[in-house]
């Protein structure tokens, strides 16, 4: 594996991951 396409890759799952936190976090505090 290339390390410039693994650091690509990680930094985007890094985003995707804030995006999926960013949605489900305000929806769990409102849950509450």
């Amino acid at each position: 594996v290339l390390a410039g396409h693994d650091e690509c890759s990680l930094s985007e799952g890094r985003r995707r991951l804030a995006r999926v936190l960013a949605m489900t976090s305000p929806a769990l505090a409102t849950s509450r």
